[in-house]
């Protein structure tokens, strides 16, 4: 069944629901569930005006909800395709890269460009609290989602605190291995973002043009103690990252008056 077909099947114009959230729910329960991939075609809007027999308001009405969602994008002069696979996250709450690629149904990796230790510079070490003179680990990542390639994360840790830490311990979960081989729990972290355009090393790490657009991420993050152990840089391409925060104005409260 090709994809105007499954529309055919999924809409029912006599459903209370309105046509065009039909359409919007069909053709995201075609991508949920792989029948169409990443950058994969959708049918034009006059195909689809002229298989389910309703005006093009009512299809670009669909189309732009899912575009909203970040779940297909316009290409122009191209037409409307399945976007490529988005990195999902809030930010209320502490960040796990791995906990949020399982939570979309996929499989977290991390494949490791470089690990070494040396003297940080100023930035990394006021962040991390450290004096002069005190060593850190430089850890570089590319992390993957089903061995697709969403961020490059470079990583300092403070030697001192992590003795024996060696390569092999952060080929997966950075967080995990820190926790379970040296006690040390993220309990609080600063994120700053930045918009920037990816250099040429990193574009091509990522599999982006150079000067493509993207988001840099600063993140320091710190113990219940409140002691700094990790300083990041995140490089994320700005087409496969979404971001979405929950705002509420201070002083507030909901419910009815008495």
């Amino acid at each position: 069944m090709d994809t105007l077909e499954a529309l055919v099947a999924a809409v029912d114009p006599t459903a209370a629901q309105p046509l065009y959230k039909q359409i919007a729910q069909a053709l995201r329960a075609l991508v949920t569930e792989g029948v169409l991939a990443p950058d994969d075609p959708l049918p034009t809007e006059k195909e689809i005006c002229r298989a389910l027999g309703v005006g093009r308001s009512t299809v670009r009405a669909a189309l732009s909800s899912l575009v909203d969602e970040g779940m297909v994008t316009r290409r122009a002069g191209k037409g409307t395709f399945v976007a490529p696979a988005t990195m999902r996250r809030t930010l209320n709450s502490l960040y796990d890269f791995s906990g949020v690629v399982r939570a979309a149904g996929m499989e977290p990796a991390s494949r490791v460009l470089s690990f070494s230790t040396g003297r940080p510079d100023q930035p990394v070490a006021d962040a991390l609290g450290l004096p002069a003179g005190e060593d850190v680990f430089r850890v570089e990542r590319l992390r993957m989602a089903d061995d697709v390639v969403m961020s490059l994360e470079t990583s300092y840790l403070p030697c001192r605190l992590f003795p024996g830490l060696a390569e092999a311990d952060v080929t997966g979960s950075l967080y995990a291995a820190l926790a379970g081989g040296w006690g040390v729990e993220a309990a609080q972290a600063t994120e700053i973002y930045e918009s920037v355009l990816l250099g040429r090393r990193e574009a091509e790490l990522l599999g982006r043009a150079c000067r493509s657009a993207a988001f840099r991420i600063t993140r320091t993050a710190a113990d219940g103690r409140g002691r700094p152990f990790e300083m990041s840089h995140v490089v994320a391409p700005g087409d496969h990252t979404r971001f979405s925060v929950h705002l509420k104005r201070d002083g507030v409260s909901w419910g009815p008056a008495e």
